[in-house]
């Protein structure tokens, strides 16, 4: 489900992004490397990672897997 916590299901969290993925990548939400809460830690394909370094949508970004993860807090 894309969480740090679900690393074993290697899933992209994305909805538009299917299927599994052998290698996954720790997206930090906030872009602050140094902030390594769960919270703000989100397993993304490659793909999906690259397009969040777009430094022009960097808050959509933040947004966007911020209401994920909260989505993913509320189910549990």
């Amino acid at each position: 489900n894309g969480t740090v916590e679900s690393w074993a299901e290697f899933q992209c969290p994305k909805p538009i992004c299917k299927g599994e993925h052998k290698i996954l990548h720790v997206h930090h939400i906030d872009y602050d490397k140094q902030n390594n809460n769960p919270k703000n830690l989100i397993t993304l394909c490659a793909s999906c990672h690259t397009i969040t370094h777009n430094k022009d949508n960097r808050q959509y970004w933040t947004k966007y897997y911020q209401n994920i993860i909260n989505k993913i807090e509320v189910k549990k």
